[in-house]
């Protein structure tokens, strides 16, 4: 029959300290042992899922104490029950060099019976409770993990829905999001090679990448007459329609409670402030210079490129060369010094991303947002 017990290995080559810590030990735990390290490391093998405690002699032949603890550390074992250095051969320096290997307590002989097994009992238990902690963590982190790809899951399947609104409410907008998804992912990537004063990880910029498709929500809130004017818009018109970064964020906060903080965040801000100016000529909130944050500045000139390159009910499409000189030039607003060598820098992706239409694997063209 197998016991339930917990088992106390003794590794000790005298049999008369074997059976001192035998009579000690016997009635609350299964003993086994061995007369040397290379047995107890064959018990220890056999046995290492059950063991409470390992009690080690130092000096023993075949394979002394400090041997067994080095294969031990190497094996992985000393993680998984306490070693309890029991030895008469007592130094400053075995006692630097047992902790080192990782042992948890350290008995000199010769010693007392009762402290001997008060000591043992409260290394095992403090181990036992310790590692009951650590199952728990384990579990709760694992729980966590699980719940924060559920929400990461969520966020994307909200961003699809919300974006694929846009795309009703303006016929232009299905591609256009596409667009500035690619243009974005390509003007981060060089944003985190040229200039890491602005602190873009990884993180940072898949949120932004996934942000950016959100930029236009607030156009479902304006009306069609204006949002699909085919001609130019009045001035009041033109006001009606600027008034989509603010309706925008008004969405985004009757559905705050749906999105992360993290992501929510970049969404919020790339929303309300992607038309702002660096000159401080934009709208809504007339910002200006570093005032915008990052996010919003890649967003408006992606945003540029794209609106000049495509063809609206309004306006005919233009030719790549003539769309990054009218963004240089300040046809669209005025961008910084920074963003328009970002554009430089980003000219040829975009050229080839316009050129097919996005319609290939975006791959193919730059690197995905996982990997900027």
């Amino acid at each position: 029959m197998v016991s339930g017990r917990k088992k106390i290995i003794i590794i000790e080559d005298e049999e008369i300290n074997r059976g001192i810590l035998r009579e000690l030990f016997r009635t609350d735990f299964d003993i086994l042992e061995a007369e040397n390290g290379q047995e107890g490391l064959s018990v220890i093998e056999k046995e290492h899922t059950g063991i409470a405690a390992v009690l080690l002699d130092i000096m023993m032949p075949v394979l002394d104490g400090f041997g067994l603890l080095e294969i031990l550390n190497q094996k992985n074992y000393i993680k998984e029950f306490p070693v309890i250095l029991i030895t008469g051969d007592y130094t400053l320096e075995v006692e630097k060099k047992a902790y080192a290997l990782g042992i948890t307590e350290l008995i000199i002989k010769p010693f007392n019976r009762e402290v001997v097994i008060k000591r043992v009992k409260n290394v095992i238990e403090l181990y036992e409770n310790k590692n009951h902690l650590k199952y728990l963590v384990d579990i709760q982190t694992k729980q966590i993990k699980k719940q924060a790809k559920i929400l990461e899951e969520t966020n994307e399947q909200l961003i699809d829905i919300l974006s694929t609104v846009v795309e009703f409410r303006n016929f232009e907008s299905g591609q256009h999001i596409k667009n500035i998804k690619k243009f974005v992912s390509i003007l981060l990537r060089h944003l985190m090679e040229e200039f890491p004063e602005y602190g873009i990880d990884n993180e940072i910029a898949a949120a932004i990448v996934k942000a950016s498709v959100l930029h236009d929500i607030g156009k479902i809130a304006i009306p069609d007459a204006i949002l699909l004017k085919p001609g130019k818009l009045t001035g009041e018109e033109y006001e009606i329609m600027q008034t989509h970064t603010i309706k925008g964020c008004e969405i985004l906060k009757r559905i705050r409670t749906l999105f992360d903080d993290f992501l929510y965040e970049y969404i919020y801000e790339i929303c309300r402030y992607h038309h702002e100016k660096w000159d401080g000529n934009g709208y809504p909130d007339k910002l200006s210079g570093e005032a915008i944050p990052i996010s919003a500045q890649l967003v408006s000139i992606a945003d540029c490129y794209d609106a000049l390159r495509s063809k609206r009910v309004y306006k005919i499409e233009i030719e790549h060369e003539l769309a990054i000189d009218m963004i240089k030039d300040g046809a669209c607003g005025e961008f910084s010094d920074k963003m328009k060598k970002l554009l430089d820098l980003s000219e040829q992706e975009f050229f080839l991303a316009s050129s097919f239409e996005l319609s290939v694997n975006e791959d193919e063209i730059y690197t995905c947002q996982e990997g900027i």
